[in-house]
């Protein structure tokens, strides 16, 4: 009885760890951005206000994701860049064309890569 006890106690304090441990992965491939002016990313245009990006996938190669609350707004692939140093804070990276203002790369606070979005080239601007 008590071996079965310490048992149960040992299997929920295991499923605890790995649930803390898939929250936090989760965590860690997300940022919340401020859009200022409308900016197109992927076809689709993101009015101002705030988002929370989330990005997965493998390798370099992921798939971004904009959200407003639960509701997508934009999805674009992506190539995670490393940098040599961390960023002190979230920053957009912005392309102005014939078309208007294109985003073209994220750069998340306190990490040392940056999101280069698909058929993006080099950072000319900064929103």
């Amino acid at each position: 009885m008590k071996f079965t006890r310490t048992m149960q106690a040992l299997a929920v304090v295991v499923l605890l760890l790995f649930a803390g441990s898939v929250l936090a992965a989760d965590k860690g491939n997300q940022t919340r951005v401020t859009v200022l002016d409308p900016v197109m990313v992927n076809g689709k245009t993101l009015a101002p206000g705030e988002y929370k990006v989330t990005w997965e996938g493998s390798g370099s190669d992921v798939q971004v994701t904009f959200l407003q609350g639960k509701k997508v707004v934009a999805t674009a692939s992506a190539k995670v860049q490393p940098r040599d140093v961390a960023y002190d804070n979230t920053a957009l990276v912005t392309r102005r064309d014939g078309n208007g203002l294109n985003l073209i790369e994220i750069r998340p606070q306190g990490r040392k890569e940056a999101l280069a979005l698909s058929g993006s080239e080099s950072a000319s601007g900064q929103q």
